[in-house]
């Protein structure tokens, strides 16, 4: 396992798409869109790390949500796994709560699910599969 991503949602992607790139001018750079979630993506890809810029294009999509709620700022921590079907049943029979039934096709195709904040002290933990 390790820290695959960062997702922070953003109100304007260009300006900090923008901001980030001038903090980590080294680092590539694609936008995607995530019709399922209603966002485009800026995605930083730094030496050992990547960040997600998350803009909402929808007011009732979970980044829309988390912006009017929270402001701009991190949304979640990805942590990647070879094999996730392992780790999200390993998960739910020890007792956690994750946020679907079973995990899915993220922004870039690979499958993912959430735990539910409330069982990480409110640190929304995305698993990821590489």
């Amino acid at each position: 396992m390790i820290v695959d991503h960062i997702g922070i949602v953003v109100r304007d992607l260009l300006q900090s798409a923008s901001r980030f790139r001038m903090l980590f001018p080294d680092a590539a750079y694609e936008e995607v869109f995530y019709e399922t979630e209603g966002m485009k993506i800026g995605i930083l890809q730094l030496q050992n790390l990547r960040l997600e810029l998350l803009c909402p294009q929808r007011e009732n999509s979970p980044a829309g949500r988390f912006l009017a709620q929270h402001g701009e700022g991190i949304h979640h921590i990805a942590f990647s796994f070879p094999d996730l079907s392992h780790q999200f049943d390993l998960l739910r029979s020890a007792g956690l709560q994750t946020t679907s039934d079973a995990p899915y096709p993220g922004a870039e195709g690979n499958d993912v699910f959430f735990l539910h904040p409330k069982e990480t002290h409110s640190v929304l933990c995305e698993f990821c599969e590489k």
